[in-house]
């Protein structure tokens, strides 16, 4: 009988590891230099990698959630109320777990939404296919509200 050697490729974290260092890559050449990443870096960097792992897994389900909820108004225009409230919880998410989130850095998300493809298929496969574009679109109404508010002021 023929012995064979098995091996657990499927199980490596090799592909993982050069995903995240790419995507690190990226984001290093893309908002190195903002306050916010620096936010970021000083949180994450202070934190074990379970805590990490546990904010990663936290902030998987609260996007799953926020994105099922925002499928259900698809129907509607992106200023309703409704959907404007997902926007402003997801800003304030990212806010007290990541970064400070403000109009800005949360409309240059919507933008990135629906320019990577990455973001869009994440966010398409807890609605309609056009769920990212409908997600950019609310964002850029909640923007543009909050930046007329505070012209107003």
């Amino acid at each position: 009988m023929e012995e064979k050697n098995l091996a657990f490729t499927a199980f490596s974290q090799s592909k993982v590891i050069e995903l995240q260092t790419q995507f690190r890559d990226e984001i290093i050449e893309r908002w190195g230099n903002t306050e916010s990443f620096r936010q970021f870096e000083e949180i994450f960097s202070s934190q074990s990698r379970k805590i990490q792992n546990e904010q990663i897994s936290s902030f998987y389900c609260t996007a799953q959630e926020l994105f099922e909820k925002l499928a259900t108004y698809e129907g509607k225009t992106p200023s309703c109320l409704e959907v404007q409230q997902i926007v402003q919880k997801w800003q304030e998410y990212i806010s007290e777990h990541f970064y400070q989130c403000d109009s800005q850095m949360l409309s240059y998300l919507g933008n990135l939404y629906i320019t990577d493809e990455r973001f869009s298929e994440f966010i398409n496969r807890f609605g309609g296919e056009n769920l990212a574009m409908f997600f950019s679109k609310a964002i850029e109404a909640y923007c543009t509200k909050q930046r007329s508010e505070s012209n107003e002021r």
